[in-house]
């Protein structure tokens, strides 16, 4: 589901694997377009540009993007 990609990609963040994060936000942000969320599918791939970039999140957009997967996380078919 993009919520697990979501995770992972935060848990690859922490350990400093920011390639391997910024690929889970990608991954993440297709699942979201497939689903019919075009603004979080945007959302998701700024924050691996941001990533890639700066090697850290921007924090704000991390966390509103977690709030609206988790949110779509109740009506997502994994």
């Amino acid at each position: 589901s993009a919520l697990r990609l979501q995770r992972r990609a935060l848990e690859a963040a922490g350990k400093g694997e920011h390639a391997a994060a910024a690929g889970l936000l990608r991954a993440a942000a297709a699942r979201l377009r497939d689903l019919g969320e075009a603004a979080l599918a945007e959302a998701a791939l700024a924050e691996a540009a941001t990533l890639e970039a700066t090697g850290s999140s921007s924090g704000v957009g991390q966390r509103e993007l977690t709030y609206a997967t988790r949110r779509l996380g109740e009506h997502e078919v994994t």
